[in-house]
């Protein structure tokens, strides 16, 4: 998916993005999570979990945990794969320009295919 934001592209989490989610995770959860970087390594550690990082020219900016559960029925739909978003962050000097947004459609593509 195309974002709205000019140079800004999401990629899938790179182990040179490791230093980058954890500052972003202390600053952005620490008022959410008594250990906020522990909290965000276990989710992305957890199965079925994906990781998506927004760079906008080739910095890191934000990121978002999906995770895609197969759940044995939910309502009238037997056996659907069902997408939980565990967590996203955006640096505060970037906010307001649509990086969000991004990630978030991002996030819900991934989880349609």
């Amino acid at each position: 998916m195309r974002s709205l934001v000019t140079g800004l592209e999401l990629r899938p989490l790179a182990a040179d993005d490791a230093r980058f989610i954890a500052m972003l995770s202390r600053r952005a959860f620490v008022r959410y999570a008594h250990r906020p970087v522990r909290t965000v390594l276990d989710m992305l550690a957890a199965r079925d979990s994906e990781a998506f990082v927004a760079h906008l020219d080739d910095v890191p900016v934000g990121f978002t945990v999906v995770r895609l559960v197969d759940h044995p029925d939910y309502g009238p739909v037997a056996g659907p794969r069902l997408a939980h978003l565990d967590a996203i962050a955006v640096e505060t000097m970037v906010r307001r320009r649509g990086v969000g947004r991004a990630l978030l459609d991002h996030a819900e593509e991934h989880a349609r295919h």
